[in-house]
């Protein structure tokens, strides 16, 4: 037997030793290889994505410019061949390929750089969805808009805009999606020099969302509610703001429009008398809503605009003409004097043939009106000679020749967009669809009328409605700005003041007559009677008021979440007084990151006829 010695047996030990030693460097070596050569790949890379989103990032203004252009002027120019956006194409792709792959995927996961790593990757991603789906879209949208044209039977061509509905729809969920992505990145954990375009992007996907959600609006809204899929019966309210509620007047004048292809007749006119009143509710009322404005909300189609929810007005006035007229409506429209003076602009005058009963009072067949006459005959000088029964039936009229003249191939498409725009941005022109799924796309819009929607959150109201009988508030004048705004602990204080003038002096008082300005022997004869209701924020504290300086209590209840204050305001002939509404914000809204645009408080206030019924005011970010 053979006996190693210590010497052998430690050599043997130490061989496997320093092969397991040079296998371990020689996997280090080639590990810091391959660090290094995925290294330099996505060096490689990061400089290729650099220079495609640096030149994406100079081409998306002038693309966006060109498709506003486009969607709007009227040019015919096709917006799918806009110039740059072929190439904003090329370039985001080759953006996303480039931070695309294993080697990206792995790099997210590292310590320091792996959050910046995602972030790049989530924007490259983003542009390239912008590029490659909802510009396109938005594009396709533009031409539609283009291509929609009068038929030669007195209709509208709305197969344009039906096509491209689905691409739009899928656009919108396309950017829902690429925002999604981005506000799962941290700011605080990327490095400083990403921070800037992230934010930069993340704004201007904002916008886009905004306008893709109206594109959408327009192509899937427009054709069925104009009659394409089949007839549609819709009931025009004129809202009379002589004597005001809080989603303007009263509807002293209803009208039945029917639509088929973009076809518009008038099927029936009435009067507010011909409709109600209702022993009950027509429809089952929200408790807080008719704790707020009383049952007569459901009973009297006087009353329906007394709530600032459309929806509610909507359901309500379909109902009551439902009972009354026995025809059922696909929906309501809503719309005053000052918005007719708005269309008229773009019509031009119109003859208006007038009812034989409004004839033998003004002894014409019919009457011009045009865009600086309207408004003074609708609610002054038409009380004059005809009785508010009578007046209610030249309202009627007006109305229905105004819509039948907008209907005609002699009007200007282009010209009256413009028109519908701004009286929709002054709450003057209000829609609702008795279709849920129509509904539901229109709310949260401008002509939605929805207090109560998620974006009208941080929004405050401020609301008339006329307590005494009469005409009066045609002569009421109201401006609201903003008095102060300051940064607090719980985040910032706003104060609106709303003044309110009665214009008509005593002598025009005794001449009118007592329908207008109450009886001969009243001693308010001449007297502007409303209440004021301020509401709050959703979820935030009651508004305090002061009137021409002194505090002043008022009636206050909850409404959909809202504080309201209720007071009541007094103005003899010539006289004026203020009310300074406060009115704490959200601390959300108050950093700029609430439900309304950052910067602005959005206020609804009751459309008169001088001032509008929405403003932005301009606030401080606090906190």
């Amino acid at each position: 037997m053979t006996v190693e010695t210590g010497g052998a047996a430690d050599l043997r030990r130490v061989r496997p030793r320093r092969r397991v030693l040079r296998w371990v460097l020689l996997t280090m070596v080639v590990l810091v290889i391959a660090t290094l050569v995925a290294a330099a790949l996505m060096i490689r890379d990061a400089l290729t994505a650099r220079d495609a989103l640096q030149d994406a990032a100079a081409q998306v203004p002038a693309v966006e410019q060109t498709l506003r252009g486009g969607l709007f002027d009227g040019s015919g120019q096709s917006l799918t061949d806009a110039p740059g956006l072929v190439a904003l194409q090329e370039q985001t792709a080759t953006a996303r390929d480039a931070t695309d792959g294993v080697l990206w995927d792995l790099a997210a996961y590292l310590p320091v750089i792996g959050d910046s790593v995602d972030a790049v990757q989530r924007v490259a991603s983003a542009l390239h969805d912008l590029a490659e789906d909802v510009l396109p879209a938005l594009a396709a949208a533009g031409d539609a808009a283009t291509a929609t044209d009068r038929t030669d039977d007195g209709g509208v061509d709305l197969v344009p805009l039906s096509e491209v509905a689905g691409q739009v729809a899928a656009a919108r969920v396309t950017l829902d999606e690429a925002r999604g992505e981005l506000d799962q990145v941290d700011p605080t954990r990327i490095r400083s020099e990403l921070v800037e375009p992230l934010v930069t992007l993340d704004a201007r996907l904002d916008e886009l969302a905004g306008i893709t959600r109206t594109a959408e609006r327009a192509t899937s809204l427009l054709p069925p509610m104009l009659g394409a899929d089949g007839p549609r019966q819709y009931l025009l309210l004129g809202m009379n703001n002589g004597e005001l509620r809080a989603a303007g007047g009263i509807p002293g004048a209803l009208t039945l429009m029917a639509v088929e292809d973009g076809r518009v007749t008038i099927e029936k006119q009435a009067a507010s008398s011909d409709v109600g009143p209702f022993e009950e509710s027509v429809v089952p009322l929200d408790p807080e809503e008719e704790s707020a404005y009383s049952a007569r909300l459901g009973r009297f189609v006087q009353d329906v605009t007394a709530t600032p929810e459309f929806p509610t007005t909507g359901a309500v006035a379909a109902e009551m003409w439902a009972r009354s007229q026995g025809e059922q409506v696909d929906g309501v429209i809503a719309t005053d004097p000052v918005a007719l003076s708005f269309l008229l602009e773009a019509t031009g005058p119109v003859q208006v043939p007038l009812p034989e009963e409004v004839a033998a009072a003004v002894g014409s067949d019919s009457i011009e009106v045009h865009a600086d006459n309207v408004v003074d005959l609708l609610l002054r000088r038409v009380y004059d000679s005809l009785r508010p029964d009578v007046a209610d039936q030249f309202f009627a009229a007006v109305a229905a020749a105004t819509f039948s003249t907008l209907a005609t191939d002699e009007v200007d498409t282009t010209a009256v967009l413009p028109a519908f725009e701004q009286a929709a941005a002054q709450h003057r022109f209000l829609i609702w669809s008795a279709s849920p799924d129509e509904q539901e796309l229109l709310t949260g819009t401008l002509v939605a009328g929805t207090f109560g929607a998620e974006r009208a959150a941080d929004s405050v109201g401020v609301f008339l409605e006329d307590t005494k009988a009469g005409k009066m508030s045609a002569y009421l004048d109201v401006e609201l700005a903003l008095a102060a705004s300051v940064c607090t602990g719980d985040g910032r204080l706003d104060t609106v003041a709303v003044t309110l003038t009665n214009r008509l002096d005593r002598e025009r008082a005794r001449e009118l007559p007592f329908y207008v300005a109450g009886p001969e022997d009243d001693p308010r004869r001449g007297d502007i009677v409303v209440n004021l209701t301020a509401a709050g924020v959703h979820g935030g504290g009651a508004p305090a008021l002061t009137q021409d300086g002194a505090p002043i209590g008022g009636s206050s209840l909850a409404v959909h979440g809202r504080q309201h204050t209720t007071i009541a305001v007094t103005l003899r002939p010539g006289r004026t007084t203020t009310i300074e509404i406060a009115v704490p914000a959200s601390a959300a809204a108050a950093r700029g990151e609430g439900a309304g645009v950052p910067g602005r408080l959005e206020v609804w206030s009751t459309p008169t006829v001088s001032t509008s019924g929405l403003r932005e005011l301009d606030v401080p970010f606090c906190g």
